[in-house]
């Protein structure tokens, strides 16, 4: 027979003595930290990431930049379009290829569709100096840059990339957005020479085929934009011209009931390069991005919050660094991480930083174990983690890509 005091306790003695033994333990609450995983298999910048229904983690495409050394002359550099994409699983912290698109692109759109396939359009190609159609920006080897107004399906049941059935009206980049329709609305872009895109159009699954619809009163290219919950659609600033020597700081709001734009409230600064986050209340948080009056390095430490009933701005205090290009997710918490970018005048981004919604506030973070620079990218996976892979920094008077990735663990 067991004496009294070896008898189990009943469950409810049992949860509160655990509860009173937590109330008075020492042990601080676990703080935000970065872990690694396993590098990309290719370094990429600029590139789409897109979680898919199984879990797993799609990347496409992008700019690879590298630079050589050869022995008794100049550093070489080289920069090409990507078309290959790899799989990250979560559970394994692998990445392994899937198929190729059918071209290299990088600056492209990528949008997960309901049916469960990703839906790839636009961006621009690396090509040879002289092809019909293609923007110099430098002397070689600085090659030409062909935007892109083709599209593919990719199909995670075979790995593999379809075109879709109607290519775009004109050339777009990203971003991409799926309407409460389950349309996908892709709007702006670059011209060989000119004002940026004021065209938008409408990629309709159910034809595989892109229609027209209303043009924004502004041209634009790389803009942040919101779906609202409303369904409407708010974008933000953008390039306004096709040297990417302006950005604009205008807003406008996207009706999808009747295709047409209407003026918003402007943020009271000039971005492109960054991406606007919706709060779960609702407002929309826009940070950081790259001011051109030197592209690439002349980014910003401002942000605002916007909020679509009143149709009105409120600023924020300013970051804790100034970051465009950087990666921005809606943690499970609520609130904000900010990561990389270029970064306080450099492209040797590093640093993190989170905005609390509940007080309006930056804290800094911990810094990411790699440096990634510009055109990183991350989202949350499902286990509440958030995975950052990728970026562009500058090696030495030349830009290089990276292949690192980590995760973040996000704390109190």
């Amino acid at each position: 027979m067991k004496s009294k005091s070896s008898l189990p306790l009943p469950p409810l003695v049992v949860a509160l003595a655990g509860l009173a033994a937590g109330a008075c333990s020492d042990e601080p609450p676990p703080r935000s930290s970065w872990s690694g995983t396993a590098p990309m298999g290719a370094s990429r910048a600029i590139f789409s990431m897109t979680q898919l229904p199984s879990g797993l983690v799609l990347v496409a495409g992008g700019r690879h930049d590298a630079v050589t050394f050869p022995a008794g002359s100049a550093p070489q550099w080289t920069t090409e379009a990507l078309a290959t994409a790899e799989l990250y699983d979560p559970v394994t912290g692998i990445w392994t290829p899937t198929g190729s698109m059918s071209r290299g692109r990088y600056g492209h759109g990528a949008v997960l569709l309901p049916g469960g396939k990703v839906l790839v359009f636009g961006g621009a190609d690396t090509v040879p100096h002289g092809t019909p159609g293609c923007l110099v920006y430098g002397d070689p080897p600085v090659p030409c840059y062909l935007f892109l107004d083709s599209a593919e399906l990719y199909d995670p049941a075979t790995g593999t990339w379809t075109p879709t059935r109607g290519s775009m009206a004109t050339p777009h980049l990203y971003p991409g957005l799926l309407l409460t329709s389950g349309k996908v609305l892709v709007l702006g872009g670059i011209q060989v020479v000119g004002p940026t895109l004021r065209s938008a159009e409408l990629y309709d699954p159910e034809t595989d085929r892109f229609e027209p619809t209303g043009p924004m009163a502004t041209g634009r290219a790389h803009p942040a934009c919101a779906l609202l919950d409303s369904g409407e659609v708010l974008v933000v600033g953008g390039l306004t011209t096709w040297d990417e020597s302006e950005a604009g700081g205008s807003a406008e709001l996207y009706d999808p009931v009747t295709g047409t734009w209407r003026p918003a409230a402007s943020p009271g600064f000039r971005l492109a390069w960054n991406q606007a986050i919706r709060l779960r209340d609702g407002r929309v948080l826009v940070a950081g991005g790259v001011d051109p009056g030197q592209f690439g390095v002349s980014a910003t430490d401002r942000a605002s919050l916007y909020d679509p009933v009143a149709d009105a701005w409120r600023g924020l205090p300013r970051m804790s660094h100034a970051r465009g290009m950087q990666a921005t997710t809606l943690l499970p918490s609520g609130r904000v991480l900010l990561v990389a970018g270029f970064e306080d005048g450099t492209e040797q981004g590093i640093s993190a930083e989170r905005f609390d919604p509940a007080t309006g506030t930056w804290t800094e973070s911990e810094a990411m174990p790699h440096h990634h620079g510009g055109g990183v990218q991350a989202l949350v996976l499902g286990n509440g983690v958030v995975l950052v892979a990728g970026g562009l920094l500058d090696d030495g008077g030349f830009r290089t890509s990276v292949r690192s990735a980590e995760l973040y663990r996000e704390g109190p």
